[in-house]
């Protein structure tokens, strides 16, 4: 299992520099249970939007925040892998217009759609920021491996084969033609802060 595996060498790591307050867990986190009040901080990378009720989440996340803790979640936004990922679904799209772009991030892709969340879940209003990434683009080759770690390897596997190596030879042809060496990406950071005496968020009737 990949995450168990990176649980175990965060583990080599804190003990090899003598962090021993540190703990990792390998759980669920629609079912994580931890005690109220009883972190600093919850972060949640890349991550929520994977999870069926969000809201719901957020609600009991929020609860394990000690006064003054802070909720931290980062999403991708409207641009990512472009003009690379465009391409593809251009390209896909010719070859099988039924396909369609089903991604669990487009769920929170805009700052509109964090503060209504946050509002869902009944707690203080976040703080959006946006940070525009730049990822260098060596060559055309250099961008498969990038796609086929996200969502749309599923759509790629629907294919013929005769069908990827058109899709293939269609991005690298138009990433040669354009000269692409950088891959520009949106992520949102959502900040929101526990104020002391602040009352708990109420669950949904």
């Amino acid at each position: 299992m990949a995450t168990a595996s990176l649980v175990a060498q965060a583990r080599t790591l804190t003990i090899a520099e003598g962090l021993t307050q540190a703990r990792f867990e390998v759980a669920d986190v629609e079912t994580l249970a931890q005690a109220p009040s009883s972190f600093d901080a919850v972060l949640s990378v890349f991550g929520l939007f994977f999870v069926d009720d969000m809201a719901g989440l957020l609600r009991r996340a929020w609860s394990w925040l000690a006064p003054g803790g802070r909720l931290a979640i980062t999403v991708w936004g409207d641009v990512v892998l472009a003009p690379g990922e465009p391409l593809f679904w251009e390209a896909v799209r010719r070859e099988d217009p039924s396909l369609e772009h089903i991604s669990p991030a487009d769920r929170l892709t805009t700052p509109a759609a964090l503060h209504a969340l946050f509002a869902d879940a009944g707690i203080a209003a976040p703080d959006v920021t946006t940070e525009r990434w730049r990822m260098p683009l060596a060559s055309p080759d250099a961008f498969w491996p990038v796609i086929m770690g996200t969502s749309n390897r599923g759509v790629w596997d629907a294919l013929t084969a005769d069908g990827q190596r058109r899709v293939r030879a269609f991005v690298d042809g138009e990433l040669q033609r354009r000269q692409v060496r950088l891959l520009e990406m949106d992520a949102l950071i959502a900040v929101a802060a526990k104020t002391p005496g602040a009352p708990a968020p109420s669950s949904p009737q």
